[in-house]
């Protein structure tokens, strides 16, 4: 449900093609490259990280919205998450938890369900497009992450 739209098509969630850029990112980390290659071709940074805060700001918003279902419905969090994810992925599926749902539940399911098929692509669009390379470059810093 989360993972459902192809190239050309306009649904909730994240596309195969994003899905697809954030596998060959972690291939690309794995291997320690900077670029990211498939087919003899590069794909640009600025995708690269559009697709990685698409990603995360709609995984941060199924988490959030399943933490508002657990407090205010009486359900296990797996009937809850998949709940959120249906919502937000307008796929249409429960798992009888949906009739059930309290007033404030309800809302909740139903702002879900406009901002999963409003927001991926408004997200996408409203994120900056690529700029011109500057002419100053800054030193970079190596940070240990892990």
């Amino acid at each position: 449900m989360f993972i459902r739209a192809g190239q050309t098509r306009l649904r909730a969630g994240i596309k195969v093609s994003t899905f697809v850029i954030l596998i060959l990112m972690l291939v690309a980390l794995y291997r320690g490259s900077e670029e990211i290659e498939t087919f003899r071709q590069r794909v640009p940074r600025f995708l690269v990280y559009k697709a990685a805060a698409l990603a995360i700001i709609l995984l941060l918003l199924v988490f959030t919205v399943t933490l508002v279902l657990s407090v205010t419905e009486k359900a296990d969090f797996l009937t809850t998450f998949f709940e959120a994810t249906s919502a937000i992925g307008i796929a249409g599926l429960s798992m009888g938890l949906t009739p059930e749902l309290s007033p404030v539940g309800r809302i909740v399911v139903i702002i879900c369900m406009i901002i999963g098929r409003v927001g991926p692509l408004t997200i996408a669009y409203a994120l900056p497009r690529r700029r011109q390379q500057p002419k100053l470059k800054h030193p970079e810093e190596q940070i240990i992450i892990g």
